[in-house]
């Protein structure tokens, strides 16, 4: 049997406004009783998958706003907001309250350094500086949404809106109807009366605000640009977010940045140990294994050629040691160990005597003749302590510097007294010497309370090896008797230095004194004004180091606990406070701007959204439905099509009337057979952009659902 035609076989649905007979009914078929479903299984029969049965979607949609728009788009636009800036300002409080966030491995230079650990090393590190500018670029993408949904219903916006209402008052002056307005000026912002006739209300939109503009056109897409232009078209809440979105896209950066890792000394209190048996110096330095010989090469190495200093010391104080018990740990890493303890200096107060003053008093004398072997003998009186020292006067030595020591003064100013004899070998001068310099010091030695920072390894097993003084506040000094201060001066002048060619003739302690001085003046050394301060430097630099190599013993007994502060070297992550401080700022501006929107923006444009839901959606469909019912919009297309038309024409050297319609024909005077193919290279939408009258002179507004366009009327 043949089929029949597809539209004989179709039954078409019943539509919404009641039921309609089928034709086959019209014609006197027997009609079936409708079938009544069981109410009770109804709910079972309308899906096979009851009791989950799926919800209806086939009803008509409610009308809505975009989601960026609606209170949960808003609500999770505020908390993703409210969770950064609280994370980011929580982990700077925690980074300057606890020194650092975390403790963090050392990161490699390169993820193929160290093997398989030190990819792992490096892909660790990723966590601080891609993720945060990843997080970053994510919110970025939100806020980015509100803009875009923004830029859909401005159009919308600016046809609906109404005309201006202004506040009005009367001038008590000239008794006309003034307006507020604001009006920048020089000074900040203030209100100004300018009258009502001077201030023309702002017209309805024109085609180029409205059915023209498209933000999301390339015009609209280079950063700063795209916010001042909308700017200019009066659209500031869309201007200050698109602002905000290039401010956010620049908080990737400075997001990656916010972390970084500093190796810093963690501190921690711990208990600091010292050996039983220094006070008091129980070690005398009068001692056969307390010689000045090492002490002398340790201040010609650390003082006069720059080597490190001795551990334990300064140049002008010897600390005395103690340690932190690393319980049998001694390969533990370097640290910083800062504690009180006692530092001991000695000082020297020297006083100048006059050779001039002594020859005429005879106190000074030589034996020999001048140019030969002799001796110059100088007797003086400094401060009560009666002094004799004489100098060998050699005939073959150029430069002298011999120094002295006395140790049975008598009187209020010491029982000691130290100083030196130098000069120049002269064949002129009576005895023998030009520059002719004597000096006698009285020396002191100081016992400080002292907090002391030291660097390196320190236990118990040898406390002068690893520890370097890193630094040093005195709190409190007072004079000690040195119980080896006797024989520690004594001995001082008897080591001697051996000079092959005899040219200098000195010992030990003035070669040091010597040498130091010639790198103040090279070219005076023996100056009094630079070799006083070169020999009080000198005897206190053999004191620390003579200290610090005999006086204080590797002793594991202990005295007491001390309290001190242990800093250990750690890889810290921080918060680098200028892109935190950075991105807070825009995330705050960011806040405020969709604070705006959430409830001064939203509740004032709700409604006029609604009511033209087909343009909100921003689908070409809507567009087209709004469209389709506008007989202004299509009479704008053709003026515009018609202008285009004899603007072509009239390059092309044709001639087109003024006014005529084209169907009269007058287009073919362009050497073409049809209008499309004349405007088929004319941009009509940036024609109509450009052209003043069909930009600025028509008026777009939305009234009833439909696009209203007409001419604004001549004035």
């Amino acid at each position: 049997m043949a089929s029949q035609p597809y539209s004989q076989n179709y039954i078409p649905l019943q539509p919404l406004g009641g039921p309609q007979q089928h034709p086959i009914q019209q014609q006197g078929a027997r009609q079936q009783p409708p079938i009544q479903p069981d109410a009770k299984n109804h709910r079972k029969s309308s899906c096979s998958c009851w009791p989950f049965r799926r919800k209806n979607h086939h009803h008509a949609p409610k009308k809505t706003l975009p989601w960026p728009f609606r209170h949960v788009g808003i609500n999770v636009h505020i908390a993703l907001q409210v969770a950064i800036m609280s994370t980011i300002a929580g982990l700077w409080a925690d980074s300057r309250r606890n020194y650092g966030i975390a403790s963090v491995l050392p990161t490699p230079t390169s993820p193929f350094e160290g093997g398989s650990s030190g990819v792992l090393l490096w892909t660790y590190s990723l966590l601080w500086t891609a993720l945060p500018a990843f997080l970053m670029a994510r919110y970025t993408e939100v806020f980015a949404s509100t803009l875009t949904a923004l830029k859909s219903v401005q159009i919308i916006l600016e046809m609906c809106r109404p005309s201006p209402q202004l506040r009005e008052t009367v001038c008590t002056k000239c008794n006309q109807v003034h307006q507020w307005r604001w009006k920048w000026v020089p000074l900040p912002l203030v209100l100004k009366y300018r009258h009502l006739a001077k201030l023309p209300r702002r017209p309805k939109a024109n085609p180029g605000e409205t059915i023209l503009l498209d933000y999301d056109s390339i015009a609209y897409s280079i950063p700063i640009w795209n916010s001042w232009r909308s700017y200019k078209n009066h659209h500031y809440l869309l201007s200050l977010c698109m602002f905000v979105k290039f401010l956010l896209t620049l908080t990737g950066g400075l997001a990656a940045a916010i972390l970084a890792v500093a190796n810093v000394g963690l501190e921690s209190t711990v208990p600091l140990r010292r050996p039983a048996d220094l006070d008091g110096w129980a070690l005398s330095l009068s001692s056969t294994s307390a010689s000045l010989r090492p002490a002398t090469d340790v201040v010609s190495a650390t003082v006069n050629n720059g080597a490190d200093l001795i551990p334990w010391t300064t140049a002008t104080h010897a600390f005395r040691p103690f340690y932190y018990d690393t319980q049998g740990n001694s390969d533990r890493s370097r640290y910083n160990l800062t504690g009180f303890t006692s530092g001991y200096s000695a000082t020297l107060d020297c006083k100048l005597l006059d050779p001039v003053a002594l020859s005429a008093a005879n106190g000074i004398t030589m034996k020999g003749k001048v140019g030969q072997d002799g001796q110059v003998t100088v007797t003086f009186t400094d401060r009560g302590c009666n002094v004799r020292k004489f100098v060998d006067v050699l005939d073959v030595a150029k430069n002298y510097f011999k120094t002295w020591s006395e140790t049975t003064c008598e009187g209020d100013s010491g029982r000691y007294r130290y100083g030196f004899i130098a000069g120049v070998s002269s064949t002129t001068s009576p005895i023998g010497l030009d520059n002719f310099t004597i000096a006698s010091c009285v020396p002191t030695f100081w016992n400080s309370s002292t907090l002391v920072t030291v660097t390196g390894p320190s236990n118990a097993v040898n406390l002068k090896k690893g520890n370097s003084v890193s630094a040093m506040t005195l709190v409190s000094s007072e004079k000690f008797e040195l119980d080896a201060a006797r024989s520690f001066i004594e001995n001082m002048p008897l080591y001697a230095v051996a000079d092959p060619d005899e040219q200098l003739h000195m010992d030990t302690l003035g070669r040091l004194t010597y040498d130091n001085a010639v790198q103040s003046n090279p070219n005076s050394p023996l100056n009094p004004g630079t070799v006083i301060p070169s020999f009080e430097v000198i005897f206190g630099a053999v004191f620390v180091a003579m200290s610090a190599l005999f006086a204080f013993h590797d002793d594991t007994s202990t005295s007491g606990d001390l309290g001190g502060i242990l800093s250990t070297p750690q890889n810290r992550l921080f918060v680098v406070w200028q892109p935190a401080l950075a991105v807070l700022i825009i995330m705050a501006i960011a806040l405020l701007v969709v604070l705006y929107i959430a409830f001064v923006w939203v509740p004032k444009s709700k409604e006029t959204l609604l009511e033209n839901q087909e343009l909100v959606d921003g689908v070409l469909l809507g567009y087209a439905m709004v469209a389709s019912q506008s007989e202004d919009l299509r009479r704008y297309i053709d003026v515009v099509r018609q202008e285009a038309l004899e603007e072509e024409v009239a390059r092309r050297g044709g001639a087109p009337p003024t006014g005529a319609s084209p169907a009269a024909g007058w287009w073919k005077t362009a050497g073409e057979d049809s209008e499309e193919k004349v405007l088929e290279e004319v941009d009509l939408v940036e024609f109509a952009r450009k052209r003043r009258e069909l930009n600025e002179q028509w008026e777009c507004a939305l009234e009833g659902g439909k696009i209203r366009l007409r001419r604004r009327p001549s004035r």
